[in-house]
């Protein structure tokens, strides 16, 4: 029988060592030279990972995840703010529980992330004055939770994809943030933007080292209080939610498909219980302005309110007004010999009323103003109040729209919806920029108030905006307008221009109503239960038009009762 031998192993062995990971990068800590109240926070060109938390007041400590803290930690007695630069690299940086007092030119912090893919979370954290944030070259996302800034808070972000999110935080002063080119999104959800009592005035001026000059492109120097957000080409996504903002916000998205949603937010300046308080302050401009340039856009506002002027503006051709020394009317943009496409948009407005601002309660009730007169104001003359017409005379230095509502979508099919919406003053919906390329275009209003003040324009700012109602223009195109329990106090006046359209009227009550159908074949008009002073309706140039009509009021009105043809229309049904 053959014998077994058992085999002796013979594998090598290895004794584990502790475990060491590399880290990456250094980030070096403390005072700066030149002044020893102010914090440095310098990263290299490596991807760092660092948190700053406070250990005491106006004491700081800096941790790093993988990454090499160069510095004695803590450091203490930081009363001229703080200033981070991470130079290149993937970095992530988390700033969180923690006070900055002091400032340096304006700014108690300022962050640059510099080239790469970054990421900043801010949490908890007041700053005394502003705070300013560069996110460089690169992808860039800024995540704001829970903090509070004096004066301002400004975020710059560059030519990629990046994603700014503001959520609980308070800003006094001014909010600035500019995406820049790309596919971009900044979300914003229960945020305060609130004005200083003293008028605001905080915006860091120029005087740093040259590391960090470049944070003064991160604010708006023309704005103390309110919001200016831009974008630029490229599809970006604008979500504000619970929002509430003093003074003007102006939306910029520039070229590309974009969309701007708004819900249950306030913006501009309320009046106020008293003011007599208020006689002679300085006022700045209110209200909300949205520019989405060229590009198939989209714009959706619902259950807000607004106080001061709402202009909405999918096309570019409309700039936000200026309001400013020696202003005039702005002119109606010309009809482009050239015409360039500006994209098929949509806007819808739920639940949103436009009402007059602190500004215009303070001059009916402190200037003796009349209500038609209250869109003006001047902070530096004094009224001859012995003059009725001083009011008027003021407004050719310094003009405030106040309660006016301004939809304008260019060339394109466009569609605009309207439902449950008040304004104080004017509203004017254009679907055109009347040139060759304008499209099939839809208008709907249902269940709302407009010029319900009664503010006629005195020197306007805004362009087609007239005085007394509510004014609809299509252009070319084969349009449909509907309007049902419509209350207007003045005007209103309907044109779809050329093109086969069709017009349904139901329960629409104004002191006057025109409507003009404009060239074009078989065009559709249907008037019901709805009344007038004065009501006069045309197919002006067109053929085979027919207007039927039932259950109205009009005390007078053309084509008279009675007819079966007139006023353009080849059959007039009912009376």
């Amino acid at each position: 029988m053959k014998s077994q031998r058992k085999l002796k192993s013979n594998r090598w062995g290895f004794e584990q060592l502790e475990y060491r990971q590399m880290l990456a990068g250094n980030v070096t800590v403390g005072p700066d030279p030149s002044d020893s109240n102010r914090l440095l926070i310098i990263g290299d060109n490596s991807a760092n990972v660092i948190t700053v938390t406070q250990t005491a007041a106006n004491t700081f400590k800096v941790t790093g995840a993988g990454t090499n803290i160069i510095g004695a930690q803590p450091v203490s007695n930081i009363t001229d703010g703080i200033f981070i630069d991470m130079m290149g690299g993937n970095d992530s940086v988390t700033v969180k529980n923690m006070t900055v007092n002091g400032d340096t030119d304006g700014i108690s912090l300022g962050i640059l992330l510099g080239a790469g893919t970054d990421a900043l979370v801010m949490s908890s954290v007041t700053t005394e004055y502003a705070c300013g944030i560069d996110g460089g070259a690169g992808v860039t996302a800024v995540a704001i939770n829970k903090c509070t800034f004096g004066y301002d808070l400004g975020v710059h972000t560059y030519d990629s994809a990046d994603a700014v999110a503001i959520t609980n935080s308070t800003v006094y002063g001014a909010l600035t943030v500019q995406l820049g080119n790309g596919t971009n999104a900044l979300t914003m959800v229960s945020d305060k933007v609130l004005k200083l009592s003293d008028g605001g005035g905080g915006t860091p001026s120029e005087g740093f080292s040259d590391e960090f000059d470049v944070l003064i492109c991160a604010f708006d120097p023309e704005i103390d209080c309110g919001a200016y957000i831009s974008g630029g080409s490229g599809v970006d996504a604008i979500a504000m939610t619970s929002v509430t903002i003093n003074c003007l916000t102006e939306i910029d998205t520039c070229s590309g498909a974009d969309a701007v949603v708004i819900s249950n937010s306030c913006f501009g300046d309320a009046p106020v219980s008293d003011p007599s308080d208020l006689c002679w302050k300085d006022f700045e401009e209110s209200g909300l302005c949205i520019e989405t340039g060229l590009g198939s856009d989209a714009v959706a506002i619902a259950n807000t309110t607004v106080y001061g002027f709402l202009q909405t503006d999918t096309s570019g051709d409309i700039c936000c007004p200026c309001f400013c020394w020696g202003a005039t009317t702005e002119d109606t943009p010309d009809t482009p010999s050239t015409p360039v496409g500006d994209g098929n948009d949509a806007v819808s407005l739920a639940n949103v009323k436009v009402l007059g601002s602190e500004a215009a309660q303070v001059l009916e009730c402190c200037c003796c103003c009349s209500k038609h007169e209250i869109q003006s104001v001047t902070n530096d003359v004094t009224p001859d109040t012995s003059s009725g017409s001083w009011c008027c005379c003021c407004c050719e230095f310094y003009v405030l729209e106040s309660g006016v509502l301004l939809v304008y979508t260019g060339n394109g099919s466009d569609a605009v919806a309207l439902a449950k919406v008040t304004t104080d003053a004017e509203a004017a919906i254009y679907t055109t920029d009347y040139s060759s390329l304008d499209g099939n275009d839809a208008v709907s209003i249902a269940n709302s108030s407009f010029n319900q003040c009664d503010l006629e324009l005195c020197c306007g700012q805004l362009p087609y905006v007239q005085s007394g109602g509510l004014v609809i223009g299509t252009g070319c195109g084969n349009d449909a307008v509907a309007i049902a329990k419509v209350n207007v106090v003045g005007s209103a006046d309907i044109c779809t221009g050329a093109g086969t359209d069709a017009v349904a009227i139901n329960a629409l009550v104004a002191d006057c109503i025109f409507a003009d159908l404009g060239p074009g074949s078989h065009d559709a008009l249907t008037v019901t239960n709805s009344s007038a002073d004065y009501a006069a309706f045309y197919d002006d140039g067109g053929s085979g038009g027919v207007f039927v009509r039932a259950h109205n009021h009009f005390t007078n009105q053309t084509p008279p009762p009675g007819v079966t043809a007139g006023n353009g229309f080849q059959y007039v049904i009912g009376s």
